[in-house]
C-alpha cells in the first residue's frame, strides 16, 4: 500500500488573513505540520499543495518534502477539497507515476494532532480495505496544553 501525506495550504482566507504563515511558539503553523509529517515513516510522500510564494519557499528548507504549486481555480474560498486532493493525485501520476492507495490529509490549522493519532489512523486503513474515509475529532480542554503563543 502506498502512503500519501497531502498537506493543503491555500494563502488567502476570508477570517484569518495568511494563517497557514501565522507564528504559533516561534513557528510557522505550516511549519508545525511538516515537521510532524517527516516524524511519520508510513508516508511514502508528503507533499504541500499551495498558492502562496511564502511556503514554496520552504521547499528549500524541506527537501524530502514535494511541493506543488496549486492552480488558482482551486485556490478560492469556494474550492472543494476533492478537487484540491485531485490536482495532487494528477500531478503525483505526471510527475513520479506514483498512485497512492491511502491519502492522510493534513490541515495546518490542526496544529495540537498528535503524531500517534495520525499512525493509529493508517493502520486501521490498512486493516480494513472497508472504510472509505477517516476523519478523527476530539473536544480540545484548552488547560490540557501550554499557553501557547500567536
Amino acid at each position: 500500500m502506498k502512503v500519501v501525506c497531502i498537506i493543503p495550504a491555500r494563502e488567502k482566507s476570508r477570517r484569518l488573513r495568511n494563517k497557514n504563515i501565522l507564528k504559533i511558539n516561534n513557528e510557522l503553523l505550516i511549519q508545525v505540520t511538516l515537521n510532524k509529517s517527516l516524524k511519520i515513516k508510513e508516508f511514502d510522500k508528503i507533499i504541500v499543495s499551495t498558492d502562496s510564494e511564502t511556503i514554496l519557499k520552504l521547499s528549500k528548507k524541506y527537501s524530502k518534502i514535494l511541493f506543488i504549486k496549486r492552480p488558482k481555480k482551486y485556490s478560492t474560498s469556494k474550492s472543494m477539497m476533492g478537487d484540491v486532493i485531485s490536482h495532487v493525485n494528477k500531478e503525483l501520476l505526471k510527475i513520479n507515476k506514483f498512485n497512492p492507495t491511502i491519502i492522510v490529509l493534513l490541515q495546518p490549522t490542526s496544529p495540537l494532532r498528535k503524531i500517534s493519532t495520525i499512525k493509529k489512523a493508517i493502520k486501521i486503513f490498512k486493516n480494513n480495505s472497508k472504510y472509505n474515509y477517516l476523519a478523527s475529532i476530539k473536544k480540545v480542554n484548552h488547560k490540557e496544553y501550554p499557553k501557547m503563543q500567536i
